[in-house]
């Protein structure tokens, strides 16, 4: 996780975008599933920017280019220039740009000192841990992009409280030997 980077979280936010539609971002429709905003140990203002997953395989993406993602990219710097055609085609790494870039635009657009872009997906999701292994390929800067695993933030959850919540979450969301035919499903 992005140990030491965050000190104080100072807001959280569910299907939240800086300006859906608005071209000072991505002029497209995207948002988070999570936004964190937070505090360093500085006190520079940052954000996480998370997109869940759960049984999707992100084929379904097939969104319209737009030439402002081409701007956000090297402003970013963090592409591989050879890999923006292959980040342009429908599918599940033109998704991740996407969400990517918009966490790029926000930072740049409304001067936050840190930005992270936070793929969550459980780990029997061999779609998602295909893609985000893909997309790791396509990056020169990994600063602003990390890959979790529900399981394991669930597991970081709880180890740190006893909150009965979390153990709820994990049973309904995680524990897959309570579903019958779950040993055919790894």
């Amino acid at each position: 996780m992005s140990q030491g980077r965050v000190a104080d979280v100072t807001a959280i936010e569910f299907e939240w975008s800086p300006g859906r539609g608005d071209e000072r971002y991505t002029g497209d429709r995207s948002a988070f599933d999570v936004y964190v905003r937070f505090r360093d140990a500085e006190g520079g203002k940052g954000f996480l920017a998370i997109e869940v997953k759960y049984h999707e395989d992100l084929e379904a993406s097939k969104n319209e280019y737009r030439p402002r993602y081409d701007e956000v990219a090297a402003r970013m710097r963090c592409f591989r220039t050879d890999s923006l055609q292959r980040l342009r085609e429908p599918g599940a790494l033109q998704q991740m740009w996407r969400d990517h870039l918009l966490v790029g635009a926000h930072a740049d657009v409304d001067a936050f000192d840190d930005d992270i872009f936070v793929f969550l997906y459980p780990e029997v999701n061999t779609a998602c841990a295909a893609a985000v292994d893909a997309y790791d390929t396509c990056l020169t800067d990994h600063r602003t992009f990390q890959a979790w695993t529900l399981d394991a933030v669930v597991a970081n959850l709880m180890v740190r409280t006893r909150a009965g919540w979390v153990r709820q979450f994990h049973a309904r969301y995680l524990d897959l030997d309570r579903l019958p035919g779950a040993g055919t499903v790894r």
